[in-house]
């Protein structure tokens, strides 16, 4: 795990995205990565932030208070991508909404509509099983 650690720090953004994903693919196992890949989440390619957002969704509750703690950071593409990983993980983290519906709003990506469409509908068909209940 150390080496795909390092190559979250490589000058390619393509090594970087990979490192990240096959960091979620060990999923929870992966958990004393969290830091480094709150880290990636802040990068400025979306596309390495949208890998680090998965990676971390896929690690599961071990990265849930970092993320909660990125939903406070000044950046709203670090908020949305965390947002999201949280909501995905955890579809009743509603508080993260708010962060989900600006980033569709505010935003012409289509990733990031598809994103925030996706954590949405988690949220809501949870809560809709609940209502079930």
């Amino acid at each position: 795990m150390p080496a795909l650690v390092e190559g979250l720090r490589d000058p390619d953004h393509n090594v970087r995205s990979i490192s990240a994903v096959v960091l979620g693919e060990l999923g929870p196992v992966a958990s004393q990565a969290v830091s480094e890949l709150i880290q990636f989440l802040k990068d400025g390619n979306q596309e390495a932030r949208m890998s680090a957002a998965l990676s971390l969704m896929r690690i599961g509750p071990a990265a849930e208070e970092a993320l909660e703690q990125c939903l406070k950071n000044e950046d709203k593409e670090v908020q949305f991508w965390a947002a999201w990983a949280l909501v995905m993980n955890n579809p009743t983290k509603l508080h993260a909404l708010p962060i989900l519906q600006e980033g569709w709003n505010n935003s012409n990506d289509k990733y990031k509509h598809l994103a925030a469409a996706e954590a949405l509908f988690k949220a809501m068909n949870r809560k809709m099983d609940e209502l079930k209940e």
